[in-house]
């Protein structure tokens, strides 16, 4: 099975679509399909993303507008974890 080098991300803005490496476009998807709620830290691990922070700072790097919070989440185990970082996207410059 070969690894995927790039994947497009369509974008909902008047920026149409952008390519990316697979790991960010991966982390951007699911930022992006979070909308308004935004998505936290531990629902990114969850889905594959091994450390969130690293590829939100890259994507901010390239032009993406993600918009950071801190708040509380429920981990895979039920308990309530303080201050875990939940990413809102809102644009591409």
């Amino acid at each position: 099975m070969s690894k995927k080098s790039s994947l497009i991300v369509n974008l909902p803005n008047l920026t149409p679509q952008v390519t990316l490496p697979y790991h960010l476009g991966k982390l951007l998807n699911l930022i992006i399909a979070a909308k308004e709620g935004g998505i936290s830290s531990l629902a990114l691990h969850d889905a594959g993303c091994v450390t969130p922070a690293n590829g939100v700072s890259a994507l901010k790097a390239l032009g993406a507008k993600i918009h950071s919070d801190r708040k509380h989440a429920i981990d895979a185990k039920g308990e309530e974890r303080p201050g875990v970082a939940h990413y809102t996207y809102m644009g591409w410059q």
